[in-house]
């Protein structure tokens, strides 16, 4: 089994990619040297990322190497419509844990499901989730035919990740006090669920490339 991991993120350097260190020099003889450091990395608990003149022959060498940054560049975008591809099914199954528990918990004489509050929370959800799955479906068909731009890849990865994170919160207090009890499975979605606004570029980082795209257009 092979288990992979992108790894772009430094200790002085996240989404800033122009700022990262980590450079291969190429000899005379057509073999590399490598140092650098990576962090933050998935899988990285089981992988060496502190590189200290790691010697490369020239078939470790993928692509053209005077367009490394252009890669690391352009696989952003595919990068951030797989987080949102990740995002919207916790959001998904967030509300559908909701309503189960809701229908099933009883206050003041019938369902928390039956109460006002708690079909507004639910209907507002679902407007949510169904608009960024219209918008998902929308950057997929995009990206397919190779249309995908970074600004776009942004606005869907930031709208998923800030749906996924209402919902979990949402279905969270509906829960009420069983939402923080472990035997419950909100509580580890809430956990999961928050990585998804730091990762693949953080929610702040995602603003920042759609307002460049609007001022520079």
């Amino acid at each position: 089994m092979l288990i992979c991991g992108i790894a772009m993120t430094e200790p002085d350097a996240g989404s800033d990619i122009a700022g990262f260190k980590t450079r291969a020099t190429c000899r005379a003889d057509g073999t590399w040297v490598l140092n650098g450091q990576k962090t933050y990395i998935s899988f990285g608990l089981i992988a060496e990322l502190f590189f200290d003149d790691v010697e490369l022959t020239p078939l470790h060498v993928i692509g053209d190497p005077a367009r490394g940054f252009d890669y690391m560049r352009d696989g952003l975008a595919e990068e951030r419509l797989g987080a949102a591809t990740q995002s919207l099914p916790f959001a998904v199954e967030a509300i559908r844990l909701a309503i189960e528990f809701t229908t099933g918990r009883k206050a003041f004489g019938k369902h928390v499901s039956d109460f006002q509050n708690t079909k507004f929370k639910l209907a507002e959800l679902r407007v949510e989730v169904d608009a960024t799955q219209a918008l998902l479906d929308h950057c997929v068909r995009l990206h397919n035919a190779g249309k995908l731009d970074p600004a776009t890849a942004a606005v869907v990865k930031l709208k998923a990740s800030e749906v996924q994170a209402r919902a979990v919160d949402e279905s969270l207090q509906l829960h009420g006090s069983a939402g923080y009890m472990r035997e419950y499975p909100i509580c580890q979605l809430y956990a999961d669920s928050r990585i998804s606004r730091i990762f693949a570029g953080s929610s702040e980082i995602m603003k920042v490339v759609i307002a460049k795209d609007m001022l520079d257009s």
